[in-house]
């Protein structure tokens, strides 16, 4: 378990490294590692699930709980606007 957790951490870092290099990637690229970002995002909580738990005893829960609303419903804005990997009609 812990070797998963590590390698999604890693991951995480390496596509986010590869997110903020926006012009060197293009914007086809971009999207498609925004995806995989949002995957591994959820991967992660998952692995995590217990911390979950143990925060909810602690003073940081509305912070917490805040930050990955918002970084939820950033990932749905931009999957809304998607120009090549989600096409809606």
């Amino acid at each position: 378990m812990k070797k998963a957790r590590m390698i999604v951490n890693i991951a995480m870092t390496a596509v986010l490294l590869c997110l903020m290099a926006y012009t060197l990637v293009g914007e086809t690229a971009h999207e498609v590692l925004g995806t995989v970002m949002f995957i591994l995002f959820i991967i992660h909580h998952i692995l995590n699930r217990k911390w979950f738990g143990a925060v909810t005893k602690g003073r940081y829960i509305r912070c917490c709980h805040i930050w990955n609303l918002c970084f939820c419903k950033k990932a749905d804005r931009r999957i809304s606007v998607s120009a090549y990997s989600f096409s809606f009609p």
